[in-house]
């Protein structure tokens, strides 16, 4: 069982609801088009090494279709740190952070 999901989703998920796959959605921490934004800024220099960290550093999360829908009115479809980003909606147990991305490569 995939163990990053935001409490809700986690109740969701363990709710014993047949369809509870469609209350819930897999989502980027960090978006795609963010990480497409960096490669493109760092394209001179940008290693093997340093994609494989930016595309690792925040690994998807499990959140339910509400916490989207409220994550996106406040104005972070997109837009905001991974922080930012998921600031209200209550996750324990493991961080945002990989905990294998606290070092960058050289």
């Amino acid at each position: 069982m995939y163990h990053r999901a935001s409490d809700a989703a986690k109740q969701v998920r363990e709710s014993g609801e047949k369809n509870w796959k469609k209350d819930v959605t897999f989502e980027h921490v960090r978006p795609l088009s963010k990480m497409y934004q960096m490669f493109l800024d760092e394209r001179e220099t940008l290693t093997l090494e340093r994609a494989a960290f930016i595309i690792g550093e925040y690994p998807p999360i499990l959140i339910t279709m509400q916490e989207e829908l409220r994550m996106a009115k406040l104005g972070f479809k997109t837009e905001g740190t991974p922080e930012q980003r998921y600031r209200e909606i209550p996750i324990s147990g493991f961080s945002l952070r990989s905990n294998g991305a606290s070092h960058e490569p050289g």
